[in-house]
């Protein structure tokens, strides 16, 4: 499955059989915007979870929002629904440092800046 957000701000694809959303959202997002995505969320692929699963965030192209209320709602859903991995992409050394270093503790999470290197990962923790 595939959805794709209004004004091309993200697009989620879902694999059923191993369990992964794979996400990439871009540019910079309203409160308004976040909430759209979480709706989608919330009723295209909330049904067809069953148990865990793990999400893959392609941060390459997000510019940083002022969002953060909605994300943290979002997080109490994804953990609600059986989410407890999450892998970052991001474009750089620098920036994979900085996630790495921030880890929020309630998810199990590593950043990457290689797509396959994200796969593998979640492959080792039962994806």
């Amino acid at each position: 499955m595939e959805i794709k957000g209004p004004r091309g701000l993200y697009t989620i694809r879902y694999d059923a059989v191993r369990k992964i959303c794979y996400e990439v959202p871009v540019g910079l997002w309203t409160k308004e915007d976040y909430q759209i995505y979480h709706n989608d969320y919330v009723s295209m692929i909330g049904p067809l979870l069953n148990g865990k699963w793990a999400k893959i965030v392609d941060l390459r192209q997000y510019k940083t929002s002022d969002i953060t209320e909605e994300i943290n709602k979002h997080s109490k859903w994804m953990m609600s629904t059986g989410c407890n991995t999450l892998a970052f992409i991001v474009e750089s050394a620098i920036v994979k440092m900085q996630m790495n270093n921030a880890g929020a503790g309630t998810f199990q999470q590593q950043a990457f800046t290689d797509e396959k290197e994200a796969y593998e990962w979640l492959k080792s923790k039962g994806f």
